[in-house]
């Protein structure tokens, strides 16, 4: 066989069993660019692996492709640009020149970029509250706390719990917010407490034609009957007596009643023989006192001579006297019920008191049906005979039940439309809930009433406003515990003989500095580039033993400068680095992991089958280091390709323990931390893996944007959100990468304050 058919075979795939499609001419320059100059060099370098009937990662490049195909696809190319630029593949070293790679990644991003203009802004998920804002939400709502512990777990997308695609509302999760909402409204209203004295009638003092017992007192003469009651406070009062009478002459019996020898009032007892009525007589007493009762019957009639025998003696029949006050409970300063009725046939104060609950709930004005079934339900709860207070409180319920309080609900238009804007109140919430994860403030609600608040300097303002106030704390114990994955240090458990000095309060030291830390970095709105590397932390006693650093005593964090260049940055925290490890020792793969996952923003694929462990092969010895085992595992072509990038990464974070804290061995071992990545870079150490990380700050501030939007908006980020989010960075950076113009961005940008909606 001639030299030249075996080139040609070689360049053209055959002779390894695989056949390269010729894409054909075209037309459009970008799509004739991709197939005279990027194809075949992914042909030459790549089809190796990408091709036949189980390509890797799906990509075969042994079919023809064109820019319709990259396009329609851009996950995938996106991921295929990233492992080039950093040299992840092909795995095992070699491949393009740089030069090539520089051609690939430059028309990968310029293809993509052209579908900037018809990027819509993302179809969100109706979404549930999830546990911390419905928790939150609650307490706002209402001043009450609600404990959601026991509430079912709130499943996590795309790296948060706010994701509205997987949160559901299952029947016991229901169950639960009727519980909450039931436990929460009695305490949030405080129904009257009745003081009640019930008056013993065997031993009052009678006169006249009157005759006392146990049951009753029978009145069948004018008389009375007399005893001392005792006030121990001043206020409103009501005297209820049941009583009924026998009717003679031409008149009812009359019950003429006195306290402290004032007449309260006349009765005139119409209740027929035993069929008593309970007659309430109102009153107030200025003064705590003791005052004598009098009960007397006035109006005697006796003939008995009257051919109706229902009509020859009149008597008065007293079954049971009690005084009642309703002692009003403590007010909750933000208790629904902000007035009561004059009357009990004022409706207008409870139409007015529940209506504005439920605005306030809902976080937008109710409307005239919705306020008509509240109160619907207000008085069928009265005509049960519940007070005032136990009826607002069913409406209380009702209200915390509903979806427009359980779900962040947008209303759907009757057709699709791309790129809607939010309606005031809707960008309200999601702005509160994005900053503060708990609902809009009054000062939120006045803008958005007006409409002023989707005026980008009104909108602005409010961001800074909001930033400012202690609620944004929940971006720290929110959203960055989740983005770093924190919330691991719950379960964390490095082993006790190893690790004597972890325990729960260095377990809680460790979410405390990254917290503090992220609210610096917040409050004095500095560079987000201080999350990769800084001078500073936050540290107390027990954190600041496990670092090494002199001059700490007690148990509250204080900022401290740090000396060593190793110490500083996320990286480098001891919260990071034990959710990082495995109990009894650091794990390398893991940490690489993290930081290619948490903070560039580029996480490995899905590692084959049955490489979830280091395999025990004969190429391992016992006496081989963690880092030389890795190297023997990442000969393997399926396994180089991303442990090249995560183990380099990894190992240069070995001087750190389990727990953060400093070593120079590993048992026997002394450490070696110094690494190559993919890009030919080489780093020692933390201090060298921080200067690479700055290095890549782009890809870094390009994370953390897209981690912010995921969150704020409550949905998984697609492909075509690409574009928006190279304008958060962009913005970012302009303005030399400070938080407060991050958050801005991710505030002012269409997926946050637009919408696409579909068609049912």
């Amino acid at each position: 066989m001639r030299t030249g058919t075996i080139l040609l075979m070689v360049s053209s795939g055959l002779l390894f069993g695989w056949a390269v499609a010729t894409p054909r001419a075209s037309t459009d320059p970008l799509d004739a660019e991709f197939k005279a100059k990027v194809f075949p060099i992914l042909q030459k370098h790549c089809a190796k692996c990408h091709s036949g009937k189980a390509p890797a990662g799906g990509l075969a490049l042994d079919k023809a492709y064109d820019l319709k195909a990259v396009v329609a696809d851009p996950a995938r190319w996106e991921r295929l640009a990233f492992n080039v630029k950093s040299k992840s593949m092909p795995p095992g070293g070699g491949g393009p020149s740089d030069a090539e790679r520089s051609l690939i990644v430059d028309w990968v991003g310029r293809a993509l970029a052209t579908d900037c203009n018809l990027a819509d802004s993302g179809k969100v998920t109706l979404r549930r509250l999830n546990r911390t804002q419905y928790q939150n939400t609650v307490k706002d709502l209402l001043g009450v706390d609600v404990d959601t512990k026991d509430f079912p777990s709130d499943d996590v997308g795309a790296g948060f719990d706010d994701i509205g695609e997987v949160l559901s509302l299952s029947p016991l999760y229901l169950e639960k917010l009727i519980t909450a909402a039931e436990s929460v409204a009695t305490k949030a209203i405080q129904v009257p407490k009745p003081w009640k004295v019930q008056v013993e009638l065997d031993r009052c003092k009678p006169t006249g034609g009157v005759t006392l017992d146990d049951s009753q007192a029978n009145m069948f003469s004018n008389g009375d009957f007399k005893t001392e009651v005792t006030f121990d406070k001043a206020g409103p009062y009501v005297l209820k007596i049941e009583a009924f009478g026998t009717f003679a002459g031409d008149a009812n019996p009359l019950m003429r009643v006195s306290l402290g020898g004032v007449v309260l009032d006349t009765v005139e007892v119409k209740a027929p023989v035993e069929k008593p009525v309970q007659y309430q007589i109102p009153f107030e007493i200025d003064h705590a006192s003791i005052r004598q009762l009098s009960v007397a019957f006035i109006n005697d009639y006796y003939e008995p001579q009257n051919p109706d025998l229902k009509r020859r003696d009149r008597n008065l029949i007293v079954r049971s006297v009690a005084f009642e006050r309703h002692d009003s409970g403590p007010k909750l300063p933000n208790g629904p019920i902000t007035a009561l009725p004059k009357s009990a046939t004022d409706l207008d104060t409870p139409r007015q008191v529940v209506s504005a609950f439920a605005s306030r709930a809902w976080r937008r004005p109710v409307t005239t049906a919705e306020s008509d079934r509240l109160m619907a339900l207000y008085l069928e709860s009265t005509k049960r005979g519940n007070t005032y207070e136990e009826a607002v409180q069913e409406c209380v319920v009702a209200v915390l039940c509903s979806p427009k309080f359980l779900f962040l609900a947008e209303p759907q238009p009757t057709t699709a439309k791309v790129n809607e804007p939010l309606g005031a109140y809707e960008a309200a919430s999601r702005l509160s809930y994005f900053l503060w994860g708990t609902m809009p403030d009054d000062a939120l609600l006045k803008d958005a009433a007006t409409g002023h608040l989707l005026d980008p300097k009104v909108l602005g303002d409010q961001v800074e406003r909001m930033l400012q106030s202690s609620r944004a704390r929940n971006l720290a114990t929110d959203f960055a515990s989740q983005w770093l994955t924190l919330r691991k240090l719950e379960t964390a458990s490095p082993a006790p003989m190893l690790f004597p000095e972890f325990n729960d309060d260095l377990r809680a030291d460790m979410l405390m500095e990254v917290q503090s830390k992220f609210m610096d970095v917040l409050n004095n709105d500095q560079s987000i580039l201080e999350f990769l590397d800084s001078k500073t932390t936050f540290v107390n006693e027990r954190l600041a033993k496990v670092y090494g650093i002199p001059g700490v005593a007690g148990d509250h964090f204080r900022r401290v400068e740090l000396q060593d260049k190793n110490r500083g940055g996320l990286v480098a925290m001891a919260g990071v680095l034990t959710v990082t490890s495995n109990p009894n020792r650091t794990s390398p793969v893991k940490r690489g992991k993290w930081i290619l996952e948490q903070i560039l923003g580029t996480p490995p694929p899905p590692p084959p089958p049955g490489a979830g462990s280091l395999p025990e092969d004969q190429a391992i010895k016992p006496t081989m280091t963690m880092k030389e085992r890795l190297a023997v595992h990442r000969k393997k072509p399926e396994c180089a390709t991303c442990h090249t990038t995560m183990d380099a990464m990894g190992f240069s974070l070995e001087n750190f323990d389990p727990v953060g804290r400093w070593r120079e061995k590993d048992g026997d071992f002394p450490i070696d931390a110094e690494a190559e990545l993919p890009t030919g870079v080489k780093v020692k150490g933390a201090a060298g893996l921080k200067k690479a990380l700055l290095a890549s700050k782009r890809d870094f501030v390009r994370c953390l944007a897209e981690k912010l939007l995921t969150y704020a908006t409550g949905r998984s980020m697609r492909p075509q959100d690409s574009c928006h989010i190279d304008k958060i960075v962009a913005t970012t950076e302009k303005q030399g990468f400070k938080f407060h113009a991050l958050i801005q961005a991710v505030v002012h940008s269409d997926p946050f304050l637009k919408r696409t909606t579909l068609e049912n």
